[in-house]
């Protein structure tokens, strides 16, 4: 058996009349010729599922493009559903194959794949872009949507475009004085700042505020800013100002639904003080979330399902930056945690079966706190934590994965493994700090892969076959991974940023004092991140929260290391680790690897495109996805291997 993904992908599409033109060349087309260009029209842009997905909020039954069908996604019951107001098809005649065919719509608000598997060439858009969001679809004068067109191109030469027009058809209106919003199907637009409080409370309503706009509450103890409770199908976008207020958001038995480039910030007044909670929340896409400032947590999940977290921020939090409680079956990637009182990433209270990948957790308590023995069978994937005050890592609990960790001058320890059994690590380089690794009555631990320490080495204390030695940290019972030690990682990070960072609004030559900071998350790079100062690095001083004078970090990789990076080889299909989920099933997939398209559970299965990843820790390199050469297939086959083409800063 494979994990269970409870798998949410959002996607989007229209409904247009299309005339287009080819210029020359591009593989035949129908209709007559004119001063030497071939007129070939092609189909209107229409819904890839026109009985059920028509509209924005419209779901469908199944998990992605290939398996859904044209079905009403039920949310009480449904485990895999599909947005299909973002899956859009338009035919492209004339053309038998999908060589050199590409298309992009005129918003530039969708990524567009070619499918001829039907034996017809389509284009479907796959979902807004990264960067994209439904506020780039509404014309806020108005308010209604923007018009949209499509164009085909082949092999980089024009072959078809459209005229634009209008792709949904839900009711667009204005919503600037908060209140209930009860009409189904309809996108509400926040055109201008506002103070009022909002409750979502029918299934299928959109809230989305212009860009710019922010909304906040009213100063009241107790209130949240935006709440929805027993609805699914909702899409939420905006800023929100909570100070005063206790919730920027809360999600109580909300379902498929999609928060999309939500800023929550300041809540300090009441008892959770969050920027965004989801209770009882599951099957729901969070991505471009930050939270700042916040008396307590940026994101809180409780007893959530089968969510989907990517591109989060969490800064200068009064507790934790990402926490889960009682929650499961959790996809968590892209995660940015920095400058909080607690740890950057915690779970407590049998959270299980959830995966980690791409976090870097830094300047904080811990960076990441696995609190209890029944939150296990988690699989943590590249991971950065540096600066912590206390652990990079704190790992209570048995059964889990972790991979490619990077552990750089924490306060106390880089890895702590504590009273859990049965953990296995894959490919770690801890060092610079107090204790590398430190083992207390932890037992059956497996280490694989690479072993990087420092000089301050192991410390072992209890437990049987704890799969390292105490002191020198060498290899026992079952570990076999290859052991390096007295190395130091100073030289392989950026480090301390010294010149200007022109995206970010609040330093001079990377340095700011605490009280003066207003842009906690905007860097030239996603590696960056505010922490304490101190004198020279790595030294305690650099270590935990900051609260007087403020450096910018750089997490990047130099492109002179040879420590840990491009040291794990590109892998071959038998190059597989198996994960063993709560349940007793398992997942065999890639090391070195990690799922681009594909299932959604970030793992690197057959069939799938996947990013392969040469260094430890959360850099994998930057700019332009390239090839990254023959896959040879073995255990798993048939993947498509990418990597950046840049390694190293």
């Amino acid at each position: 058996m494979r994990m269970k993904i409870w798998l949410v992908v959002l996607i989007s599409l229209a409904t247009l009349s299309l005339v287009i033109v080819s210029c020359g060349g591009g593989g035949g087309g129908g209709g007559g010729s004119t001063g030497g260009e071939t007129l070939v029209t092609l189909s209107s842009v229409t819904a890839l599922y026109p009985n059920n997905g028509v509209n924005w909020n419209d779901y469908v039954k199944g998990g992605t493009i290939t398996t859904a069908m044209d079905t009403l996604c039920t949310a009480a019951t449904d485990t895999a559903c599909l947005h299909g107001g973002e899956v859009k098809v338009v035919t492209v005649t004339g053309k038998t194959s999908c060589s050199g065919l590409t298309a992009s719509d005129a918003l530039g608000a969708f990524d567009w794949t070619c499918d001829a598997s039907t034996g017809t060439v389509r284009m479907i858009s796959t979902g807004l872009k990264d960067g994209k969001f439904l506020s780039d679809l509404i014309d806020f004068t108005t308010p209604a949507w923007k018009a949209n067109s499509v164009t085909v191109n082949d092999n980089g030469t024009l072959y078809s475009t459209q005229t634009s027009t209008m792709w949904w058809t839900n009711p667009v209106t204005t919503a600037i004085s908060g209140g209930s919003l009860a009409a189904a199907g309809t996108v509400y637009a926040v055109t201008t700042s506002m103070t009022g409080t909002y409750t979502i409370d029918a299934s299928k309503v959109a809230l989305v505020s212009r860009p710019g706009v922010t909304i906040q509450g009213a100063a009241a103890a107790g209130e949240t800013i935006i709440s929805a409770s027993n609805v699914n199908f909702i899409w939420l976008e905006g800023t929100i100002n909570a100070i005063g207020n206790n919730l920027g958001v809360y999600l109580d038995t909300v379902k498929y639904s999609s928060l999309r480039n939500v800023k929550a910030d300041n809540a300090d007044t009441g008892t959770y003080l969050a920027g965004v909670v989801l209770n009882a929340s599951s099957n729901n896409t969070l991505k471009n979330i930050s939270g700042v400032n916040n008396g307590q947590y940026a994101i809180e999940l409780v007893g959530a399902n089968g969510n989907m977290l990517a591109h989060i921020t969490a800064a200068n939090n009064g507790s934790r930056g990402v926490a889960l409680a009682a929650s499961r079956n959790n996809i968590v990637k892209g995660v940015r945690t920095s400058n909080n009182g607690g740890a950057g990433i915690y779970l407590v209270n049998n959270c299980y079966d959830n995966v980690f990948l791409d976090i870097v957790a830094t300047s904080s308590f811990n960076g990441i706190d696995i609190a209890d023995g029944g939150s296990s069978n988690n699989v943590l994937s590249g991971i950065a934590v540096a600066l912590n005050a206390n652990d990079g890592i704190d790992l209570r609990s048995s059964d889990n994965l972790l991979m490619n960790i990077m552990s750089i001058r924490e306060g106390s320890n880089g890895l702590v493994l504590m009273s859990g059994a049965r953990n296995t690590v894959a490919n770690i380089a801890s060092a610079d700090g107090s204790w590398d690794i430190y083992s207390l009555n932890s037992s059956t631990n497996t280490f694989t892969g690479i072993v990087k320490v420092g000089s301050s080495g192991c410390v072992v204390n209890g437990g049987v076959d704890p799969g390292i030695t105490n002191g020198t940290c060498a290899m026992s019972g079952s570990s076999d991974a290859a052991l390096t030690t007295g190395v130091t990682l100073t030289g392989s990070v950026l480090s301390k940023v010294t010149s200007t960072d022109v995206l970010n609004a609040s330093n001079a030559s990377g340095t700011e004092s605490y009280a003066n900071i207003t842009d906690w998350t905007t860097f030239a790079n996603d590696l960056r991140a505010w922490g304490n100062d101190g004198i020279a690095f790595p030294d305690y001083s650099n270590t935990g929260r900051c609260v007087g004078t403020c450096r910018i970090w750089d997490w990047s990789l130099r492109s002179t290391d040879t420590v840990v990076r491009d040291v794990l080889s590109k892998p071959t299909g038998n190059d597989t680790i198996t994960h063993t989920w709560s349940d007793a099933s398992t997942t065999t997939f890639l090391r070195n690897a990690v799922e681009l398209s594909g299932n959604g559970n970030g793992l690197c299965e057959s069939g799938e495109t996947c990013l392969y990843t040469p260094n430890i820790g959360a850099y994998q390199g930057h700019g332009n996805l390239v090839s990254a050469g023959t896959f040879t297939d073995g255990t798993i086959t048939g993947v498509t291997l990418l990597k950046y083409e840049t390694n190293g800063r």
